[in-house]
């Protein structure tokens, strides 16, 4: 995703200043920005979805696939399919020589041995087991989504923010912001 731009045209650099959310204390009506459509401009790559050519294409957006910079959560019981879905998408999207990675704070290398024993099409797909890092998930996950690829999929959100309480010692919901930051950062970096 690191061909993702956002380009603004309209008012030159350095005549509004623009707060990051984070970065914003108390509200400054100076820095409130107000923009137009007209303003704006986007490299055209974002609009381009990335194809399984499944029907799951219908299910991810309107635009037939997987739109670039999308955070996508998919929800289910336990054995409902989740992860045979999204390892079965990101097989196809390796095939097609996108630059993607599975991570899983579930499943041990004999648990995926398994899985592609018996969905052998899935074993192309690169993946980081969250397990091997559980005292260093932080920095794991850092580093992972610096590495450029256009796809990650986690597998599965909650057990990663627990395997990070437990490893910082610290409380779900520092635990869960964290993790919310860093998708916010990893989106930011496809758009600059």
């Amino acid at each position: 995703m690191s061909n993702l731009v956002i380009k603004r045209r309209g008012r030159p650099a350095g005549t509004n200043k623009q707060a990051t959310p984070a970065a914003v204390s108390t509200f400054d009506p100076a820095a409130m920005r107000i923009v137009t459509g007209a303003e704006l401009t986007f490299d055209e790559s974002i609009f381009r979805p990335m194809r399984t050519d499944t029907i799951i294409d219908d299910i991810l957006s309107t635009n037939r696939g997987l739109m670039p910079a999308t955070n996508m959560i998919i929800c289910g019981g336990p054995g409902s399919g989740k992860t045979t879905i999204v390892l079965d998408m990101m097989s196809k999207w390796t095939r097609q020589g996108y630059k993607i990675l599975f991570v899983s704070g579930e499943m041990d290398e004999i648990g995926y041995y398994k899985y592609c024993r018996r969905m052998p099409n899935i074993s192309n797909v690169p993946t980081l087991f969250l397990k091997n890092y559980s005292t260093s998930v932080k920095e794991a996950l850092e580093h992972a989504f610096q590495e450029g690829y256009e796809i990650i999929a986690i597998d599965s959100v909650a057990e990663v923010v627990d395997m990070y309480k437990d490893a910082y010692r610290t409380t779900e919901s520092a635990a869960e912001l964290w993790f919310l930051d860093l998708q916010t950062r990893q989106i930011g970096r496809a758009h600059v």
